[in-house]
């Protein structure tokens, strides 16, 4: 099985106008989920939270707002970075700001990797769906 690729980033979160806390984060793509990111807040090796949705909608907010729901991704008007919000269904959903850089890397690894992956995971899914369906029959 192929192995996951994971990139290092750092994001600020956005406190006020003139102020951010920066602190590292994870990308993440795993083969056997070729459909996710995996963004993990916090230091490697130690356990942060994560936040689990599709890569293509990282990969979409590079040009555009895009999301719905907790994920919410769009090019920040500056230019060099992307902004996430999380939590978009609370008052005040936590908004991240990442190298547009970092995202550009993470989205063209995981295209390139999904193409093969996806070719593996569908037949696997299909087999269990089938398995699901074939049960409750």
């Amino acid at each position: 099985m192929p192995n996951p690729y994971c990139h290092a980033a750092t994001a600020a979160l956005l406190l006020s106008y003139a102020d951010d806390l920066r602190f590292p984060v994870w990308l993440a793509y795993h083969p056997q989920d070729c459909f996710a990111v995996r963004l993990t807040l916090g230091p490697a090796g130690e356990e942060g939270a994560t936040w689990v949705f599709s890569w293509e909608l990282l990969a979409a907010g590079l040009t555009r707002p895009t999301g719905e729901g907790d994920v919410q991704v769009a090019p920040a008007p500056a230019g060099g970075w992307v902004l996430l919000a999380l939590g978009c269904r609370t008052d005040e959903p936590a908004r991240l700001r990442l190298s547009r850089t970092d995202v550009e890397r993470f989205v063209a690894e995981a295209g390139r990797r999904s193409r093969y992956d996806r070719l593996a995971a569908v037949p696997d899914a299909l087999e269990g769906e089938l398995d699901r369906i074939l049960d409750c029959a």
